[in-house]
């Protein structure tokens, strides 16, 4: 339960970059089962840093520092709380592709849609429960984020990071408090050729760190990429500060 309440936590103070730096959170909620709570995304198509050979692709490692800054940069003071190469995703090329074009779709459609009077749209580019409504005890990403916002049942801020056991619903883009699928992305283009490299797994996060803990994560990050990686080491100091 404290693990599904940081991740949602996490989502829901990421809530402006979902679809962009993050994936969109669709739903979350109660399963049913006892103690079983789910958190489903958007699905995140690609293959973890961690499974990825020498020769690392140009661009990848600059592309998951930058996915990782740029988390840091949207929530001051949040922490991954697991930074390791099997929390970062690099999209697969057509995926890439095919949410660039979803992205840019719904943009226009949210600057051509005109609210109506009492609507939740935000204008983050889908409607206020984040496009789709959960099974069961479940509920939009939107409707769950407004209600930790009113204190209600999804609150997380001071909770503890430890992990929970709790049961994930099955279906693509699922997880209980940190599977695969809760993400976040870095767009491409520029110094990381391109390569989006996107961040999973908030079930350890925080909400309380400081920019210097932030700065610590970022570090533990180079220095992965360099022990698994080494060649790359100069491309993923480019990005910032490389010590270990």
């Amino acid at each position: 339960m404290a693990a599904y309440r940081m991740e949602l936590a996490a989502y829901c103070a990421l809530e402006r970059e979902q679809g962009r730096a993050t994936a969109r959170l669709l739903s979350a909620g109660d399963t049913g089962l006892r103690g079983a709570h789910f958190i489903a995304t958007e699905e995140v198509r690609g293959v973890p840093l961690s499974e990825l050979s020498q020769p690392l692709p140009p661009g990848v490692a600059a592309a998951a520092v930058a996915a990782l800054r740029r988390v840091h940069s949207a929530v001051p003071g949040l922490l991954h709380g697991d930074v390791r190469l099997r929390n970062f995703i690099l999209r697969s090329q057509p995926d890439q592709a095919a949410h660039k074009a979803a992205h840019q779709a719904t943009r226009q459609a949210t600057v051509a849609a005109i609210p109506a009077a009492g609507s939740t749209g935000d204008g983050s580019g889908r409607d206020g429960d984040g496009g789709v409504s959960g099974g069961g005890g479940g509920a939009g990403g939107g409707q769950r984020c407004r209600e930790q916002a009113g204190g209600g049942e999804a609150s997380g801020a001071g909770e503890g990071s430890s992990r929970s056991e709790s049961a994930a619903a099955a279906g693509g883009g699922m997880s209980s408090g940190g599977g695969q699928e809760g993400a976040a992305a870095a767009g491409g283009g520029g110094a990381d050729g391109g390569q989006q490299v996107v961040v999973i797994d908030f079930g350890m996060s925080r909400l309380d760190g400081t920019e210097r803990q932030q700065q610590v994560e970022v570090r533990q990050l180079e220095a992965l990429l360099r022990r698994r990686f080494g060649g790359m080491s100069g491309r993923v100091e480019a990005g910032g500060d490389a010590r270990a």
